[in-house]
């Protein structure tokens, strides 16, 4: 599973279910053996398994405490997406709350939100001369992990769907 420390200049949180290289062969060798119907039959099930993440991913993140008007909880939201890819060595289903489409100057804070990059420091509203530590609010981790057997479940279902498609 990607951490952030794997990409500290987005500061993006990653949540890969499927693991990279035997999706993508698995995929390729489904293309060869038909007209592409079994493999787009397992993307299509691996992205319904995947979707019900990002709604939850996006509760969490309206249940972080905040003593402001949730600007940045409104950037995480719109920041958190589904990504799927079926060939390369990424590919998987990856739920990511991406610091790419955060502002510039925001990348990094779904990161220290989680946790998962240490001290979170800043300054105190309109005083650029003391410095607070935020504590971290973590949301991300604990929502998707519980999907996983779920997810799980799902994809060895579609497995067996498929393998019974393509035996005689």
């Amino acid at each position: 599973m990607p951490r952030p420390e794997d990409h500290p200049d987005y500061g993006a949180l990653d949540f890969t279910i499927v693991g990279g290289q035997h999706l993508a062969e698995i995929v390729k060798a489904l293309e060869a053996v038909g007209n592409g119907e079994l493999a787009s039959e397992l993307k299509s099930a691996l992205r319904k398994a995947s979707r019900p993440m990002v709604p939850k991913v996006r509760q969490a993140i309206d249940r972080i405490p905040s003593n402001h008007d949730g600007t940045l909880r409104g950037e995480m939201k719109k920041a958190t997406h589904v990504q799927f890819r079926s060939s390369g060595r990424e590919a998987g289903i990856t739920v990511r709350v991406d610091g790419r489409r955060m502002p510039a100057h925001k990348r990094t804070l779904p990161a220290y939100m989680e946790g998962t990059k240490p001290r979170w420091r800043h300054p105190v509203y309109g005083n650029p001369e003391v410095w607070v530590q935020q504590p971290d609010k973590s949301f991300f981790y604990k929502t998707v992990t519980p999907f996983g057997v779920e997810v799980k479940k799902d994809i060895d279902a579609v497995a067996e769907r498929i393998a019974k498609k393509l035996t005689p």
